[in-house]
């Protein structure tokens, strides 16, 4: 899915965040996002996807320029904001440098812990026994950890 030059500066303008911030966050240089967001530039699709991540890891659904006009959603975040590398991200979790973090907040699990059972009782199952999980997503957010820190 691409990123609109319109999108981005309404998703910055949504969250409150500056040019800067983002340029931080998504570890792109601010002088792209400006020639991007003002139409003088066109980035390459890593650094849309970087800028897409970050956006979307504050709680902005993006749905995409395929019709006129920006359509977004603020999601709601009932907890503490997501930590900034963020690496993988899904529906409803997201791998970040600390580990596997719920998009909003509420649920963290520390990258040492990814590979955690106790007697053949792992992450999945855990996470099966809750309700509110997406727990297709959840196992795409775990497999994606288990490889990023299979070595760390």
């Amino acid at each position: 899915m691409t990123l609109s030059p319109l999108e981005c500066r309404s998703a910055r303008a949504l969250l409150g965040l500056s040019r800067s911030e983002l340029a931080h966050q998504s570890k792109v240089a601010e002088r792209t996002i400006s020639d991007f967001e003002s139409g003088r530039r066109s980035p390459i699709n890593s650094t849309l996807e970087a800028l897409r991540r970050t956006l979307e890891a504050h709680g902005v659904e993006l749905f995409g320029a395929e019709e006129p006009g920006v359509k977004m959603k603020l999601v709601r975040n009932r907890g503490e904001r997501l930590s900034s590398a963020i690496i993988w991200i899904g529906r409803q979790w997201a791998v970040t440098d600390r580990g596997i973090e719920a998009r909003d907040g509420t649920y963290f699990i520390q990258r040492s812990r990814v590979w955690e059972e106790n007697e053949g009782y792992g992450w999945l199952d855990h996470m099966r026994e809750k309700e509110w999980v997406d727990i297709s997503d959840f196992k795409e957010a775990l497999m994606a950890a288990r490889r990023i820190y299979a070595n760390k």
